[in-house]
């Protein structure tokens, strides 16, 4: 850029030129020939020619010595010389509607600028005139800005509603400027504001036409930025009152799921971290307040549920190193009893499913290898048990497929012989209850068809079965009660018939004691009985016993009183679970206790005879 000093226009006069009389006759000095035509003679009389300088003016003569006025190229530079005197112009000129400057030493300026006559600047183009067409002007690689006066534009001034700065020569300053209090940025190739997000040296901006450079937090086509006290874009994570956000180095951010130094998010479509939980392209996920993306298992709202490792809620079983879950897309993490797939299992407080014996609200349950709820016989641990599907594991009596099992307390099978509360039992090696006669040890035992319990103190087909089950042969004395049950009959009626049709009371002897009875053995009294038709009550007793025994009645002879006060004894037989009395010496047959009771009876004991001793 040229600046160019001004100074008034010279223009030197010409001394009147005498005309040539004739040519080539001697002269000297100034000389005009016919054809008005001028010339300058030296010392020597010879024309000159090329730049002389006369009386301190340079003129400028062609080789033939004529001398040249208007444009003209002289030692390559551009000069104009009077059209009427020859002699050069300099300082401000106008020719053809144009203005120009002209120096002694560069002749016609071209380019830079110029300080005008009436003050200011103006620019001079390539071709040397002045220009004065409005607008930007582009001269060697710096912007100038051309007034509606012609004049180039200085400090700071609004060109179509945009701030420029100017320095004092009127070109554009560039680059980081401050106008109107505003910092704005200038492109060096262009000279326009740069305006919107921008890269400068590296760096991102935001400048607006409006505000200029942007600082602090700013709202972006609904996307929240934020530029340091510098204006200089802040990247990575940024937090708003409306959240959190990511930015990359070059002001783009991400959206959808992103993985960010090891963890990863998911980015709303502006930007915007997401948090708790969210829907995302058809899959449940769940974030952290700060954003990060949750796997594994974690409570939501008091529910847990578990997420893989890409960060998706996923449902059904899951395995972890301390045991297998099962999580429900809705309820979570599953705990207690649960029917899965037709399925039941059992987990616990932890969501761990069980497997093999678990104890549920007090009852047992069996789970398998794989936790589904097993029933039938399981075996396992110390034999086998069985479990039914809603009261667990059975103990205690049970019917199983129709036979019949003990089980004890820990679900196992009872095997061999086995004492109840309400008698003895037999179960087999395969647990279940065996019936009728079997052999125990070598010794022959009769257990109910109907119940499998043990019979004692009866007679069962041909065998007596004493106190403790034991099967015997028949004594002398059954034999014979054997026999009088096959002539009276088997009917306990009959029996009671026959015994007050053959025997009768009679004081015979003082009563004896119950020590002094069975001293002496029932068979001894049932016997007499057998023989002798007058008796008192324990003969009674005994003969009537014998043969309720030989019949196959379960009996017992009852110790009290009678009518009276004094020792008495009578018979009792079990009829449908539920015991009778008959009382041969008194004859009453088949009365209950209330019955006797109003009778004045009394009840001390209960005696069971054995008449095979």
């Amino acid at each position: 850029m040229k600046k160019i000093i001004i100074c008034a226009a010279a223009v030197l006069g010409l001394a009147a030129a005498s005309p040539l009389t004739a040519l080539g006759a001697e002269a000297k000095g100034w000389q005009t020939d016919e054809k008005g035509r001028i010339f300058y003679y030296g010392d020597d009389g010879e024309t000159v020619s090329g730049t002389v300088t006369i009386d301190g003016v340079p003129y400028y003569f062609a080789e033939n010595g004529v001398l040249k006025t208007g444009w003209r190229t002289v030692d390559g530079k551009r000069r104009y010389y009077d059209h009427d005197t020859g002699k050069p112009v300099y300082g401000w000129m106008e020719y053809c509607g144009r203005k120009y400057y002209l120096t002694p030493d560069e002749g016609k300026i071209s380019g830079g600028t110029a300080e005008a006559e009436d003050g200011g600047y103006v620019l001079i183009g390539e071709d040397g005139s002045v220009i004065t067409e409005k607008g930007f002007v582009k001269q060697d690689d710096e912007f100038y800005y051309v007034g509606s006066d012609g004049k180039l534009l200085t400090g700071e001034a609004e060109i179509d509603g945009v701030g420029y700065k100017f320095a004092d020569n009127g070109v554009v300053l560039t680059g980081w400027q401050d106008v109107g209090g505003k910092r704005f940025y200038y492109d060096p190739e262009t000279a326009k504001p740069v305006t919107g997000m921008c890269e400068i040296d590296g760096s991102r901006y935001y400048i607006t036409a409006e505000n200029g450079m942007t600082v602090g937090d700013v709202e972006i086509d609904g996307i929240e930025y934020r530029f340091g006290e510098d204006g200089k874009f802040c990247s990575g994570w940024q937090t708003f009152e409306s959240g959190k956000h990511y930015f990359y180095e070059d002001a783009t951010y991400p959206t959808g799921i992103v993985e960010i130094d090891g963890e990863r998010y998911i980015f709303s479509d502006n930007g915007k971290v997401r948090t708790g939980r969210v829907l995302y392209e058809d899959k449940k996920y769940y974030l952290g307040d700060d954003g990060v993306m949750r796997t594994g298992i974690h409570t939501v709202d008091g529910v847990t549920y578990f997420f893989a490792e890409d960060g998706a809620m996923t449902s059904g079983w899951q395995t972890f190193e301390d045991g297998k879950r099962y999580f429900d897309e809705t309820r979570g993490m599953v705990t207690g009893r649960q029917i899965i797939e037709g399925k039941k299992y059992y987990l616990d407080e932890n969501g761990i499913m069980k497997t093999g014996l678990q104890l549920v609200d007090g009852v047992y349950y069996y789970f398998g290898t794989e936790g589904a709820m097993l029933t039938g016989w399981q075996e396992f641990d110390n034999g086998k048990h069985y479990f039914d599907e809603t009261k667990g594991m059975l103990t205690g009596r049970q019917i199983i497929d129709g036979d019949k099992y003990y089980l004890g307390s820990d679900g196992v099978p009872a095997t061999g012989p086995v004492k109840l509360d309400d008698g003895d039992y037999l179960f087999g090696e395969d647990g279940k209850m065996l019936f009728g006669w079997q052999t125990v040890s070598d010794r022959l035992y009769y257990f109910d068809t109907s119940n499998g319990k043990m019979i004692k103190h009866r007679v069962v087909e041909d065998k007596w079965l004493n106190d403790n089950g034991i099967a015997e042969e028949f004594s002398e004395t059954r034999k014979k009660g054997s026999e009088l049950v096959a002539k009276a009959g088997a009917d306990a009626a009959r029996i009671f018939n026959y015994v007050i049709v053959n025997n009768k009371y009679k004081m015979i002897e003082t009563t004896k004691t119950l020590e002094q009875i069975e001293s002496i053995g029932w068979s001894f009294f049932a016997e007499y009985s057998m023989s002798n038709r007058y008796v008192v009550c324990y003969y009674f007793a005994a003969i009537t016993d014998l043969m309720f025994q030989q019949a196959g009645y379960e009996t017992r002879i009852v110790y009290g009183t009678g009518r009276g006060t004094g020792d008495h004894y009578w018979n009792q037989i079990k009829v449908n679970g539920t015991w009778t009395n008959y009382d041969t010496c008194n004859g009453y047959a088949n009365v209950t206790d209330d019955f006797l009771k109003a009778q004045n009876y009394t009840w001390y004991s209960f005696v069971y005879a054995d008449y095979n001793k």
